[in-house]
């Protein structure tokens, strides 16, 4: 059984990986004043867009969208990759946190593609105006394929994905707590197609202080179902898969690179795996 570790205890990587998430998150907010963007920079863009730099295929792990974004990431990170640290060791921790981050990034650039090519192929005019930055004004078809180039991609998540994915086929009884009314949220906005405002840090705080009022209020606040973690991972991975297909213009999450770093991560398990490296 794993105890909770304090953060001076945590394994080296994970450590350093929260350390520079955050200074990277401080420092992209402390730069933009001056002038310097970060995300044009690090963000990752799509391959016709003239702000595509290679080493955005890795970059891009460590920037995110704002602090609930960076927050949840982290704290995933912290639960699971400490564990996986600490059993694997540091250099396999690394490379697998690298490789289903770099997955995620390749899986997300092909599907944005195909978005492209499907547009394209009917309105093949109005690729080259969009490279640009361009578009037709009240075309909603040149709108969507500006919007496919030019829009960057920041986050941890596919190489979060691919640590539940780890956690889930390397300890796939253990049991996860989780919050009912997160749960609750989450499928009433994929039932209902509207996001609501209650899943990010703000919220979170709140709930806490209003939850210490009352006992009731608190039961619900910190209700919890217990799931076995390989239900969990096969669940966040159908969830991804069908929020990704359902392609949402509202939703601007990137659906497939979390698919991506799970794929990702499940070769490279298979590969260890056979290769005597590891067991489950």
């Amino acid at each position: 059984m794993y105890r909770p570790t304090s953060f001076s205890q945590l394994p080296e990587v994970v450590k350093n990986l929260l350390i520079i998430n955050g200074l990277l998150f401080l420092g992209t907010i402390s730069v933009s004043s001056s002038g310097i963007d970060f995300y044009k920079l690090l963000a990752l863009h799509q391959f016709q867009s003239p702000e595509f730099m290679p080493y955005q295929l890795i970059t891009h792990l460590f920037m995110h969208a704002n602090l609930t974004h960076l927050f949840f990431n982290m704290l995933a990170l912290w639960m699971f990759g400490r564990i996986l640290e600490n059993m694997w060791g540091g250099k396999r921790f690394l490379i697998y946190y690298m490789i289903t981050g770099f997955g995620a990034a390749i899986i997300h650039i092909l599907f944005v593609q195909y978005q492209i090519f499907e547009i394209s192929n009917n309105f093949p005019e109005l690729l080259e105006l969009t490279k640009e930055g361009e578009y037709y004004p009240g075309n909603t078809n040149s709108m969507k394929i500006s919007q496919l180039i030019h829009t960057p991609t920041v986050g941890a998540s596919g190489a979060v994905y691919g640590l539940l994915l780890a956690f889930g086929m390397l300890f796939p009884n253990s049991k996860l707590h989780i919050f009912s009314l997160i749960t609750v949220v989450i499928l009433f906005e994929f039932i209902f197609k509207i996001r609501l405002p209650f899943l990010n840090i703000y919220w979170i705080f709140i709930w806490i202080i209003i939850s210490q009022f009352s006992n009731k209020i608190r039961n619900i606040v910190f209700h919890t179902i217990p799931i076995k973690a390989k239900y969990f991972v096969m669940a966040l991975g159908a969830l991804a898969l069908l929020l990704g297909i359902s392609n949402n213009p509202a939703d601007n999450i990137a659906h497939f690179a979390h698919l991506g770093g799970m794929i990702f991560g499940f070769l490279l398990l298979r590969y260890w795996k056979k290769k005597g490296d590891i067991y489950f």
